[in-house]
């Protein structure tokens, strides 16, 4: 009998010693940059100062791309300040941009609202508004549509859905709710504290644009074609 319970003993460390190494290797699998709750960021940022007006950026390196840590806030005379609806909206270049409800001060923390077109040109030189196909590898790298966007939110400033706040901010990436801004209805500036969307530098037809939505009472990333005239935040990636 002494002998049987040793056998006992030794089958049941065997047993768990695979077990355990079963669970270690899932763990992994799940924190591989394909996707998962955790998948490894480089750890690596730092700071860029925009030479056109000295405005300084945050950046975060996620997987193998760069982008700003906060939304683009350029204001030059190569694109139009535009804060009547009616010359938005019939601005047929697209190249307006302002600041939400007009307000200087929501530039400060959430930057500046772009039409299509002046999304385009905003970004600085060696960086580029990012296109939909580098959003979509952005997004896989943080887990998919499903996941990817609790890890881009901030952890704060969003408003809580049921007393819960969807936003991480695992990436490093720190999107912001900065609403936008529409020009249906007589113009309306909307959401923010509840949404934001991103331009990507990829046109849908003649009118339209693919953009990256987030909202506030969960933790995905929507991907939508909208009309050029909406105001959107823009991230620039670097080339």
């Amino acid at each position: 009998m002494k002998i049987n319970f040793l056998n006992l003993l030794l089958i049941g460390s065997i047993v768990a010693s695979v077990m355990l190494s079963s669970y270690k290797n899932n763990d992994d699998d799940n924190n591989s940059s394909g996707g998962g709750t955790n998948p490894p960021t480089t750890g690596e940022t730092g700071t860029f100062t925009d030479s056109r007006d000295s405005k300084t950026y945050k950046w975060v390196k996620i997987g193998e791309q760069v982008w700003m840590a906060e939304n683009l806030a350029y204001t030059g005379n190569d694109i139009q300040h535009i804060t009547d609806n009616n010359e938005w909206k019939n601005n047929s270049d697209y190249d307006g941009w302002c600041y939400y409800k007009n307000n200087e001060t929501y530039g400060k923390t959430y930057g500046v609202l772009y039409q299509w077109e002046a999304a385009k040109t905003a970004c600085p030189s060696g960086w580029h508004l990012p296109s939909d196909a580098e959003w979509t590898t952005l997004i896989n790298y943080l887990g998919g549509e499903k996941e990817a966007g609790e890890k881009l939110k901030s952890s704060t400033g969003w408003d809580l859905y049921r007393g819960k706040n969807y936003g991480n901010n695992m990436s490093g990436f720190n999107a912001l709710p900065a609403g936008s801004y529409i020009t249906f209805g007589g113009g309306s500036f909307l959401s923010m504290g509840k949404a934001t969307s991103f331009w990507s530098s990829t046109p849908d037809g003649s009118d339209n644009a693919w953009e990256r939505f987030l909202f506030y009472n969960y933790g995905g990333v929507d991907r939508d074609s909208r009309n050029r005239s909406i105001g959107y935040s823009v991230r620039c990636l670097r080339d």
